[in-house]
């Protein structure tokens, strides 16, 4: 068994040398998606932060955290 250094680098070097078909177009349509959708995502999370501000986040992680205390006792 091989191991690999640089893990999905190595790996998109023997697609490209190999002589395997890849859909070059679908990874290419699912790349920009995925960064489209990833930019927008922040970018609509920042407006609304700038709206509503960081409070019902605060009151939600202490919420979270004192359910987890009770929960899983520490």
């Amino acid at each position: 068994m091989r191991r690999h250094r640089g893990g999905g680098g190595l790996n998109g070097v023997e697609l490209i040398q190999g002589e395997a078909l890849v859909p070059w177009g679908e990874l290419l349509a699912g790349t920009l998606i995925s960064a489209v959708s990833a930019y927008l995502c922040i970018f609509l999370f920042l407006r609304l932060l700038n709206r509503i501000g960081m409070t019902p986040f605060v009151i939600y992680r202490l919420l979270l955290a004192l359910l987890l205390f009770v929960t899983f006792g520490f």
